[in-house]
């Protein structure tokens, strides 16, 4: 016996002309939920958000490329991370000399790479939030990891920032600061 494919948009002929009950429901289920699927994306699309209308929008040209001098060299995000790292400022260039392309998660440009023939010896990690215009930034030294941010406690971090601490650690979890992890 043959059987009538719902999905299908050719009918086959040797199939009976009367469809089921069950048939009925299930072609009837599949048109709600294809309905509800395309209402449900077009209401996410006027939730989106516009990060070149941001504090520090006008970086998020540089996604994907590798111009980390034009987002560290903007004169507001050196004035933050200036202000954040103080005299380690020096050690956050030397340990970006083998770097990545510029990523971007949650509305944040991220800047990561280590020091040459160092990799995750001496690393950074870099978050440029092109939105509300604050950046944080992770330096290691071998085991050690110091962590710059205005958020004084670990579980404010992003879950990207503590994913990239987890590396280091057992688990990215953590309800207070793991051994090894200071905030600045």
């Amino acid at each position: 016996m043959r059987y009538f494919n719902p999905l299908s948009c050719a009918r086959d002929k040797t199939a009976s002309k009367a469809r089921s009950p069950t048939h009925v429901m299930s072609s009837q289920f599949f048109k709600t939920c294809a309905a509800l699927f395309l209402l449900s994306t077009t209401a996410m699309a006027d939730d989106e958000i516009n990060w070149t209308q941001g504090a520090w929008g006008h970086l998020s040209q540089y996604i994907g490329t590798y111009n980390y001098a034009a987002v560290l060299g903007d004169p507001a995000v050196a004035q933050a991370l200036s202000a954040r790292l103080g005299n380690d400022l020096p050690r956050l260039s030397s340990q970006l000399q083998t770097a990545a392309p510029i990523g971007f998660v949650d509305d944040c440009l991220v800047l990561s790479g280590n020091a040459d023939h160092k990799a995750f010896q001496n690393s950074a990690y870099v978050h440029v939030c092109i939105y509300n215009g604050h950046v944080d930034v992770v330096l290691t030294d071998g085991p050690k990891i110091k962590v710059y941010s205005e958020y004084s406690t670990y579980m404010h971090l992003s879950r990207t920032l503590r994913a990239w601490i987890g590396q280091y650690q057992a688990s990215d979890h953590f309800v207070t600061l793991p051994d090894g992890v200071s905030l600045q």
